[in-house]
């Protein structure tokens, strides 16, 4: 055997989670479960890697916008109510770009204004309904403000993991698909 991993006759890499019997270990090789199998394998897979990047996104958002409700509504400085529309605007900010530049990075830049109204369009839309749950569990939330607060951010949670799939079906079909951009004339 030289130096090289013989493949059908050639030297190179095998295709991902395949190896010829007696082969050695080269580098360039692709083993099931390394990263640069799992790499190779997501890139094969478009919507599944589109998917886990939309969660990322999501996850850096919530995050965001968690922290920034919590910090506000447990320091008092708004109410449940003021703490979600400021906590929604500013995990809106790094979800926009993500989603842009990183998530669907196909979609035509000639269409911003396009993409940026229904982006904001849907995060309204958003805003309003998980404004209107958090209010109502603060609301409806037992007596102390430890118990508010827990109450507060668990229900924002809630209905954030409840609009995910809807507005990722909205971002996919309807603000960065092409299809969209192709025939809005932008």
């Amino acid at each position: 055997m030289g130096s090289g991993v013989e493949l059908g006759g050639t030297t190179g890499t095998a295709p991902p989670g395949t190896r010829e019997a007696g082969s050695v270990a080269e580098e360039g090789h692709l083993f099931p479960g390394t990263p640069a199998w799992l790499w190779s394998w997501l890139r094969e897979r478009p919507r599944l890697n589109r998917l886990l990047r939309y969660a990322a996104t999501s996850g850096v958002a919530t995050l965001v916008s968690e922290v920034t409700l919590v910090g506000l509504y447990a320091g008092r400085l708004l109410g449940a109510s003021g703490s979600s529309i400021v906590a929604n605007v500013a995990g809106a900010v790094p979800s926009y770009l993500l989603s842009r530049y990183w998530i669907w990075p196909e979609a035509d830049r000639t269409g911003a204004a396009r993409q940026v109204t229904l982006y904001w369009v849907t995060s309204v839309v958003s805003l309003v309904v998980s404004t209107a749950g958090t209010s109502l569990a603060a609301a409806h939330a037992p007596a102390g403000h430890t118990a508010h607060t827990i109450v507060v951010g668990t229900s924002y949670i809630g209905t954030y993991a409840l609009l995910w799939v809807a507005k990722y079906l909205v971002y996919q079909r309807v603000i960065f698909s092409r299809r969209a951009e192709a025939g809005s004339g932008a």
